[in-house]
């Protein structure tokens, strides 16, 4: 189970320039159409875009409560 778990870690990709830089983008950007590529890209950017507007919004919320005297329990959100 360690050793299937060690080799998860080594091949997750931590962020989407991480990928990018990898020579598995290569092999997929080669057998994909430009318009397929420009789709992903575009949904992608949107989903960045949505993760920012929501830990914006965690951000405010937890800043609101601290204010306002209440106690939050941290979740720890992970992005990849």
């Amino acid at each position: 189970m360690d050793y299937l778990l060690s080799r998860s870690r080594e091949l997750r990709l931590r962020t989407r320039l991480d990928f990018e830089d990898s020579s598995a983008f290569s092999e997929v950007k080669e057998s994909l159409s430009p318009q397929s590529l420009f789709a992903v890209d575009d949904a992608l950017e949107g989903l960045e875009a949505a993760v920012l507007r929501v830990m914006a919004r965690r951000e405010e919320l937890r800043a609101r409560a601290t204010r306002s005297g209440l106690a939050l329990r941290t979740v720890q959100v992970t992005v990849a």
